[in-house]
Order: structure tokens, then C-alpha cells, then sequence
């Protein structure tokens, strides 16, 4: 009874030194893995969100509106909005939507901003 029992713990030991063996070669592949990943993040990623960042706040310039067009399928009205004069939209800035009119005076392409 007592060889069976010492098998069975040498076996246990055999198939445990093994897994920690597997182990331990997954976990040193893993860290080369998150080094390569660190390294990506601090010197690729990072610069690049700067970057672009940098040009999107300080660099790049803002598109201006266009003359307008009076084109008949832009802008139709069949049904007065229910706020207000009823031309408006509900979220409507004098600076950045035209009527179908044409731009508020002050307004539009022509104003100073």
C-alpha cells in the first residue's frame, strides 16, 4: 500500500514540475509579449496622439462657409417649424446654419469673425 501511495505522490510531482515548467516558459514568452506592447504604447501611440492632437488644436484651419446658392431642393420648408418664427430650426445659429433666405445679415461668409 505504500508504494502505491509513494507512485502516485512521484507522479503527482512529475506532472507538477512539468506544468510549472510550461508555465514558466508561457509566463517568460508573455513578458516578452508586454515589453514589445510597452514599448509600442510609450514610443508610437503616445507621440502620435500628441501629433495629432498638436494639429487638430493649433495647426488646422476651419472651413468657411460657401457663398450661398438658392437651390430649390436645399432647405424646403412645407411646414413652419412649432417654436419660435417658425424658420428656424430648433438648434439654429445665425453663424453656422443659413436660412432659405439666405444668410443673416452679419452672418455667413462675409462676416468678420
Amino acid at each position: 500500500m505504500a508504494s502505491v501511495a509513494r507512485m502516485a505522490v512521484r507522479r503527482m510531482s512529475t506532472a507538477t514540475n512539468s506544468t510549472i515548467a510550461a508555465r514558466l516558459k508561457s509566463s517568460s514568452e508573455h513578458s516578452q509579449s508586454w515589453e514589445t506592447y510597452k514599448k509600442v504604447s510609450l514610443f508610437v501611440a503616445l507621440p502620435l496622439t500628441f501629433a495629432v492632437g498638436y494639429k487638430a488644436f493649433f495647426i488646422a484651419e476651419h472651413p468657411h462657409a460657401e457663398e450661398f446658392v438658392p437651390y430649390s431642393h436645399l432647405r424646403v420648408r412645407r411646414k413652419a417649424f412649432p417654436w419660435g418664427d417658425g424658420n428656424h430650426s430648433l438648434f439654429h445659429t445665425d453663424q453656422h446654419n443659413v436660412l432659405p433666405e439666405g444668410w443673416v445679415e452679419g452672418c455667413g461668409p462675409d462676416a468678420s469673425h
